[in-house]
């Protein structure tokens, strides 16, 4: 009788939808639902309302990005700002730091940041050297590594795009060389792949002033594919060209 009675029971509750389990205790459907916590993303980063355009110089710039609430902002990993001559007329612009930069709290310290001062030196340029026309200021588009060495994402380089455009107004250089696909997707505006953009110079509004920008391969990218140094090294003389050029 008790089995007949509960398999009646089971029946009523397919034919009419029923999918709760029974309760001890009665429950009241019509009880609003508790607020449900809203968990953020970790990899979507903050829309940031810091106006890094009224940075009056570079150590204000840098104070500015250092003090920005970012999801990359973790125990262990270092802010990596900037090193060379800032009165340089080449600025040189990667994507992010990596371990080794991370360690040194510089930028291009690694492999790749030795093949750089290879390839800057094959045109008589120096991240040490004082000279304005010799020298070359070097810098990322994210000041903090991301894990593993990932490649930043979209959100993480649009988030610093504004003190991005500061840094190189403050710097006013004759010339941006954007290493790799982050840095010229996001200065040049233009999503397409390195090795078909590798070569292209146009000329960018950063604030008030308008600076050349010459998309080419980055070091590390050569580090893998030696055989595109070929193309790394046509990008170079034609940075050189640009830079004697009479203002």
């Amino acid at each position: 009788m008790a089995s007949h009675g509960y398999s009646a029971l089971m029946n009523w509750h397919q034919t009419y939808g029923v999918d709760d389990i029974l309760m001890n205790q009665p429950r009241d459907f019509t009880a609003a639902k508790p607020p449900q916590k809203n968990n953020p993303d970790p990899t979507k980063t903050p829309a940031t309302v810091i106006n890094f355009a009224q940075a009056a110089d570079l150590a204000d710039l840098a104070r500015m990005m250092e003090e920005m609430p970012f999801p990359l902002k973790k125990p262990g990993v270092n802010f990596v700002f900037a090193d060379g001559n800032p009165n340089a007329e080449l600025m040189v612009v990667g994507e992010a730091p990596g371990e080794e930069e991370n360690r040194l709290k510089l930028p291009f310290m690694g492999q790749a940041g030795k093949l750089l001062d290879q390839m800057l030196s094959a045109i008589g340029i120096s991240r040490s050297n004082e000279n304005p026309k010799l020298g070359a200021y070097i810098t990322n588009i994210l000041p903090w590594r991301p894990p593993a060495n990932r490649k930043p994402t979209n959100d993480e380089c649009q988030a610093f795009k504004p003190a991005m455009l500061r840094h190189g107004e403050l710097i006013a250089p004759k010339l941006i060389l954007a290493m790799g696909g982050t840095s010229s997707n996001l200065l040049l505006g233009d999503d397409t792949g390195i090795t078909r953009l590798r070569g292209q110079c146009k000329e960018i509004a950063f604030g008030s002033r308008h600076i050349k920008v010459l998309a080419t391969l980055h070091p590390a990218y050569l580090l893998r594919n030696p055989l595109a140094k070929r193309e790394a090294w046509a990008d170079l003389k034609k940075a050189k060209m640009i830079l004697e050029q009479e203002s």
